[in-house]
């Protein structure tokens, strides 16, 4: 099925960039979506702690289906749709869990976790495709790849900028779900990496110039889930020593994300994945959780974690002076920029989209940014919805 014409057609994006609301609105295009990107897309679930040992099982949702996670007495990682085989009802009734066997309250029929009934008529559970990259737990419907050649070139970034290690343990610190009233791709907008300059000027203005952020390359494109930070930035050395006083610096994460960093490095890997729509009024479900390697003395600064064993004076006060900074658990500083944000959503939500006014980095050919965005917000819009597109004409 191709999409309509009318919300995004064969023309190309107008010169100041504002985009049909039927994008986010049209119930027709969001049953596209489903199938075309959540179905057929690898989607992050979770991590490797959640279901590390035998009957540990945790729930979640691909594009509105929910979903089971779970690791069987035999050790292998399995996954299956959340439904008994004979009434449809959910049967596992808990965020996570342990046990063996997992039992529908309506049917009363009794599954273990490799998905085969053990009392009742239910049949087995359907299965679906689990696999473990890195410590990150990703699940697909109906997988058109394989998981690695899917990822494509956020897995060469995880794979250059990480240094695998088999004697970390990782920890779930904490999770937390933030519902919103709106469109999954309305998060493209205020979570993109060009919204830094104007939410975050203070990060700006003493760290980014030199730093190297402005050159970093991200990756705009729904095949990826949404949007996709390679970090660190090339000039880690500066960030490093302004920051952390020429101290290697501590575990620092902020999921879905991941830092490792034996030495002393911090390689830090955004990503954000639409894993959860669960109903057809466009809403969403962000779903965070932060993990850490197993450590003993911590401490939490909003949506960061930092290590404090090792740590001098001068960074305390430091992570003291951004608790007083950051406003807002987004990291958002003053008045002036929440009201930002808040001009962000509400247009995103409304029945028009306005252009944001941000300056581009100079010298940058905004039509050359198909996959270089940097700080520019049109361009960046261009090549995102140039990709939704071709994600939803695709044939089976």
């Amino acid at each position: 099925m191709a999409i309509d014409s009318n919300p995004v057609g064969s023309r190309s994006l107008p010169d100041d960039c504002l985009l049909d609301p039927r994008i986010y609105t049209d119930p027709a295009i969001f049953e596209l979506e489903l199938d075309h990107i959540f179905s057929r897309g690898w989607l992050w679930l979770g991590v490797i702690c959640e279901a590390q040992s035998p009957g540990q099982f945790f729930r979640n949702e691909i594009g509105g289906v929910p979903v089971i996670v779970c690791r069987a007495e035999d050790g292998k990682l399995r996954g299956f749709v959340d439904a008994c085989g004979i009434c449809g009802e959910s049967i596992a009734h808990m965020q996570w869990g342990n046990g063996r066997l997992l039992q529908c309250a309506e049917s009363h029929a009794v599954y273990d976790l490799t998905g085969t009934a053990v009392e009742g008529a239910g049949g087995s559970l359907e299965p679906i495709r689990v696999e473990n990259y890195l410590g990150f737990l990703f699940a697909a419907l109906k997988p058109t790849a394989s998981l690695r050649d899917y990822l494509g070139v956020q897995a060469d970034w995880w794979e250059r900028l990480t240094v695998i290690r088999t004697d970390i343990e990782w920890e779930l610190v904490t999770a937390w779900m933030t519902p919103s009233d709106t469109n999954w791709k309305e998060f493209m907008q205020p979570g993109d990496g060009y919204h830094v300059q104007s939410l975050h000027k203070i990060f700006c203005k003493y760290m980014t110039p030199k730093a190297g952020f402005y050159d970093v390359l991200q990756h705009v494109s729904p095949r990826y889930g949404h949007i996709i930070f390679p970090y660190p930035p090339p000039n880690y050395e500066y960030f490093r020593a302004n920051l952390w006083g020429g101290v290697h610096s501590p575990e620092e994460i902020n999921l879905p994300t991941v830092a490792r960093n034996p030495k002393g490095w911090g390689g830090w890997v955004g990503d954000t994945f639409p894993n959860v729509i669960y109903a057809v009024r466009n809403e969403w479900l962000l779903w965070l959780q932060l993990v850490m390697p197993r450590a003993v003395d911590r401490t939490m600064v909003y949506n960061k974690v930092y290590c404090r064993r090792g740590l001098s004076d001068w960074q305390k006060r430091l992570i003291q002076r951004e608790e007083d900074i950051w406003t807002y658990p987004m990291g958002l500083n003053g008045e002036d920029d929440w009201a930002n944000f808040e001009r962000q959503h509400t247009s995103l939500r409304g029945e028009t989209l306005q252009r944001l006014v941000i300056a581009r980095y100079y010298g940058e050919d905004p039509n050359a940014a198909e996959i270089r965005v940097a700080q520019d917000a049109e361009a960046g819009y261009r090549a995102y919805f140039r990709r939704w597109r071709r994600c939803l004409e695709q044939e089976e």
